[in-house]
């Protein structure tokens, strides 16, 4: 899992979605810690390297899938755990409720999508009165995992530019290689904000 803060100090858990089973599924929890430690790091970019990642002790996702609330101790990581990550500390964080929870249902052959940049390709989620995260929905191959806070924006008022609807993703729309750079250049010309996390490797 890779773990994010909000502007209001929450603890935000995304587990790191892959294609296949058990873990085709997108899921961002709000977490709590037993003591102060995680919110004392640094949370510096997207990077790999700069990342804080959590591995739990083995547990049913279902548990996750089902929204229910429980304690787990978890190792937590700077840098991604699997790519050279250090390991910091170890912790008890409580999955306290569910923010978004996608099943992923990749398309095959003529059934995919023509752009996975295309429009309405991302699901925003209510952090606090002030911010939001901006989900990228993996529909298919090659796809991404990309993670973005953004301010809150009042009803009626633009968010995506010039655009007028907050449903209108259009300003997110490209049509090129599915690379990191390509993909945080665009998030940032669509949100005017870097992208917090950014996954490439496991979805080609």
């Amino acid at each position: 899992m890779v773990l994010l803060k909000g502007s209001g100090g929450e603890l935000i858990v995304s587990h790191l979605p892959l294609f296949h089973r058990p873990h085709d599924y997108q899921i961002i929890y709000r977490v709590e810690a037993s003591n102060n430690q995680l919110r004392q790091l640094d949370f510096l970019s997207a990077e790999q390297d700069d990342l804080i990642t959590l591995v739990p002790n083995k547990f049913d996702l279902m548990r996750l899938i089902n929204k229910e609330q429980f304690n787990i101790t978890v190792d937590v990581f700077r840098g991604h755990f699997e790519r050279g990550g250090t390991k910091l500390f170890q912790t008890n964080i409580t999955f306290k409720s569910p923010l978004f929870i996608r099943k992923i249902n990749a398309f095959t052959g003529k059934d995919k999508p023509t752009s996975p940049l295309s429009k309405e390709q991302f699901k925003k989620v209510t952090i606090n009165n002030n911010q939001e995260l901006w989900v990228h929905l993996i529909d298919r191959q090659p796809s991404f995992d990309a993670l973005v806070f953004n301010k809150k924006v009042e009803r009626n008022k633009k968010p995506f530019g010039n655009h007028s609807s907050e449903k209108d993703t259009t300003a997110c729309t490209g049509d090129g290689l599915i690379t990191r750079i390509n993909i945080s250049k665009l998030l940032v010309n669509c949100f005017k904000q870097a992208p917090s996390y950014i996954e490439v490797n496991d979805f080609k």
